[in-house]
């Protein structure tokens, strides 16, 4: 492994957990502001999350721990966005029944 090598493996993992963190702050605020060019924007920074992800699992600066680690993050941030808002809606819809059920 060369010295370029070296350097790209971490600064595609800054690249990969940023991408993953900018994808899920747009999911959330898109889902918020109920705007698809947010959501839209969000699944963007999800392509270049899953570039990223690409790189890195071709590239040798990573062992085999390292790779399967790449791979399932991707997959987590993939369906994780998702699952969480629905959750969170369910809950949030339950608390509400809760609390009108509980009226005078």
């Amino acid at each position: 492994m060369n010295e370029d090598e070296l350097l790209l493996g971490p600064l595609c993992l800054v690249a990969f957990a940023l991408a993953g963190a900018t994808h899920g702050t747009l999911f959330v605020i898109g889902k918020l502001a109920h705007s698809r060019g947010i959501l839209g924007a969000g699944w963007a920074f999800f392509a270049l999350q899953g570039l990223m992800g690409m790189a890195l699992l071709g590239s040798r600066s990573l062992g085999p721990g390292g790779k399967i680690f790449v791979a399932g993050s991707l997959l987590g941030f993939a369906l994780l966005p998702s699952l969480a808002w629905a959750w969170a809606r369910r809950a949030e819809a339950e608390r509400g029944a809760k609390a009108r059920s509980a009226a005078p």
